[in-house]
């Protein structure tokens, strides 16, 4: 530290060396962290969003779903979670697409398929 002496009241004045540019890039750091952290806590609630015009059956995380047309499927947030799902027709389409709810984009993997009994697999980030 720097001592100097105040040449009006001769009171010594401690000067820490401590820039403005190190204030700011204190403050900055500290806005990323909390950022990043918001970012963790939001990107944890996943879901899987199926799309068909078709009967289709499929696994998410540890557990079977039958369905048809449109359904949207939580999943489990303490760990990556996959997902395979099959038709169960010859005809029509089916879509798979991780999503998250939150203000950030965190979204996963998406897949589709329009072959017979064909099937298609997504996983969460």
């Amino acid at each position: 530290m720097l001592k100097i002496t105040n040449a009006a009241t001769g009171i010594p004045v401690v000067k820490s060396g401590i820039t403005k540019e190190d204030i700011k890039m204190k403050r900055a750091v500290r806005l990323l962290l909390i950022l990043f952290s918001l970012l963790i806590y939001n990107c944890s609630d996943y879901k899987a969003e199926i799309e068909s015009n078709t009967h289709w059956s499929g696994w998410f995380g540890d557990r079977t779903v039958e369905g048809s047309g449109n359904m949207v499927i939580d999943l489990d947030d303490d760990e990556t979670q996959c997902c395979t799902v099959y038709k169960e027709t010859e005809h029509g389409w089916l879509r798979i697409t991780i999503i998250n709810e939150s203000i950030f984009y965190c979204d996963g993997g998406d897949a589709e398929t329009f072959a017979a009994f064909g099937g298609v697999s997504a996983c969460s980030p």
